[in-house]
């Protein structure tokens, strides 16, 4: 059995907080101003020294046109391939099933019912984020400046898709080491043992 998951909660175990990630709760206005800073900051460092001219000045609509579904196709792809990244890193870490829930327009790997510790998912939601985040800034600064805004989009998509789990990694960072949890997606069950 692997110590960083349980199907059942073991017996010691109880429910401490629920922190909601779907509703108007306190934590995801935070995360959906976090995805905002996210999404809008990085956009306005970059615009002084890379300029959005391309569709503005290309001579070819449907040059523009392509582009732009190129750009958006690459998105989508980039948020697959994240969540993906993301499942094998709590299968790894965590040891459990993964489960994969419509977050809206992004598309999020959990633990599901599992009950799973705090170190183990913070390693499997740190690592991936850190890796394709990095993988996709890394592709910006090495294309030509005419591609420059495809993989920096795709780097702010990714980026601002982890809005909501690290307000989660906040929260958690608060708890006991032993600390166990459950992540639907949507929301994250903080369990602690129970003293005495």
């Amino acid at each position: 059995m692997n110590p960083n998951h349980y199907e059942i909660l073991p017996g010691n175990y109880r429910l401490v907080r629920e922190v909601d990630f779907v509703g108007m709760s306190r934590e995801n206005v935070i995360g959906l101003l976090l995805t905002l800073i996210l999404l809008v900051g990085p956009v306005l460092l970059a615009l002084p020294s890379h300029p959005f001219t391309l569709l503005s000045s290309a001579k070819n609509a449907v040059f523009s046109l392509v582009y732009c579904l190129a750009a958006f196709l690459l998105m989508v792809a980039s948020m697959r391939l994240q969540a993906k990244l993301h499942g094998f890193c709590i299968y790894r870490f965590c040891g459990c099933r993964i489960e994969y829930v419509s977050m809206g327009f992004y598309i999020v790997a959990c633990s599901g019912r599992n009950y799973v510790r705090r170190g183990a998912w913070l390693l499997s939601t740190a690592l991936p984020a850190v890796i394709w985040c990095g993988l996709l800034l890394a592709a910006s600064l090495a294309v030509s400046e005419n591609l420059f805004w495809i993989p920096f989009l795709m780097f702010l998509v990714s980026l601002s898709g982890w809005a909501g789990k690290i307000v989660g990694f906040a929260i958690l960072l608060r708890y006991p080491a032993d600390t166990y949890l459950q992540d639907n997606g949507g929301s994250l069950k903080i369990y602690t043992a129970a003293e005495g």
